[in-house]
């Protein structure tokens, strides 16, 4: 009984199996790597019957970025509202507060007729009337400008 012969592996066909080992442990860290080699599996058929673990490997690896990309999301949307939204909400305030404050004023206020013509100056007190005498002011006579 001969012993099994096992086919002598060229240069090239290590090379590629050490290729090969090499995708297995790196698909699951580079999403891009998964991506390019699934679409290569997909159009290659024998290929992808051969190496059917390193064909779901990558469908794996892509759908944990993706379900990563998607909790990132969430999380920037919740940080974005708690730090964010209170600013953003005062300053929303802030703008709508003269209009706000417009709405608030009387309603004859903002639709009130328009103002009268200013009064004339008083007219100027004589020289007459400010000599008056001070028993006239005990009499209860006094003059424009002391009634004031």
């Amino acid at each position: 009984m001969s012993p099994t012969h096992r086919p002598y592996r060229h240069g090239i066909s290590r090379e590629e199996e050490k290729l090969w080992i090499g995708f297995y442990q790196r698909i699951h860290r580079d999403p891009t790597l998964a991506n390019e080699l699934l679409t290569l599996m997909k159009h290659d058929a024998v290929m992808r019957r051969e190496h059917l673990a390193l064909y779901l490997c990558c469908r794996e690896s892509l759908r944990i970025a993706q379900q990563r990309q998607l909790r990132d999301q969430q999380i920037a949307r919740v940080v974005n509202l708690v730090l964010l939204g209170p600013w953003r909400a005062l300053r929303r305030a802030w703008r709508r507060g003269g209009d706000i404050a417009v709405q608030c004023l009387p309603e004859m206020i903002a639709s009130a007729p328009p103002r009268p013509e200013p009064l004339p100056p008083p007219k100027a007190v004589s020289a007459r009337k400010r000599r008056s005498s001070p028993a006239g002011k005990a009499n209860g006579n006094a003059t424009p400008t002391e009634a004031v």
